[in-house]
C-alpha cells in the first residue's frame, strides 16, 4: 500500500472507539496506555486507519488466539456505531441492518478512502 493511500484511508470514530473499549473491558489494554488509545476520539469523526491497526496490533502481537478478542471488538464496534453513533438514525432494526449492509453501505459508513484499497463487504 502506498504512502498516499495510507494517508487517505480513514476509519469512523465509532469503530475506533468500539475496538478500544473492547480491549479496555477485556483488560488487554490498561492504565495510561488505555487512556492514550481512546484519547481525543470522537464517535462521529474520521481518523487515520492506522490508529485502528495500531490497536489491532496490540491484540495480534500479544495473543496466540486473538479470534475471541476480535469478535468481542467487532460486537462493541457495532454497538457503539448503533447506540452512540449514527446507527439509530439510519436503521430501525435487524431487517433494516441487513438491507443497509447490501452493496457495502454498512462498511462504507465506517471506512473510507480510495476504492482500490477500501474494498467492499459482500
Amino acid at each position: 500500500m502506498s504512502t498516499r493511500n495510507n494517508k487517505e484511508l480513514k476509519v469512523f470514530g465509532a469503530t475506533l472507539q468500539g475496538f478500544a473499549r473492547a480491549c479496555i473491558d477485556l483488560k488487554i489494554i490498561a492504565g495510561p496506555e488505555a487512556n492514550k488509545v481512546v484519547a481525543d476520539v470522537e464517535i462521529n469523526k474520521w481518523y487515520p486507519f492506522k490508529r485502528l491497526r495500531d490497536i489491532e496490533s496490540i491484540v495480534m502481537e500479544n495473543y496466540r488466539n486473538p479470534e475471541p478478542i476480535l469478535e468481542k471488538a467487532g460486537a462493541e464496534m457495532m454497538t457503539i456505531w448503533f447506540n452512540i453513533g449514527p446507527g439509530k438514525q439510519i436503521i430501525d432494526g435487524g431487517i433494516d441492518f441487513l438491507k443497509f449492509q447490501t452493496s457495502s453501505q454498512g462498511y462504507d459508513s465506517v471506512v473510507k478512502g480510495p476504492k482500490d484499497i477500501v474494498g467492499s463487504f459482500e
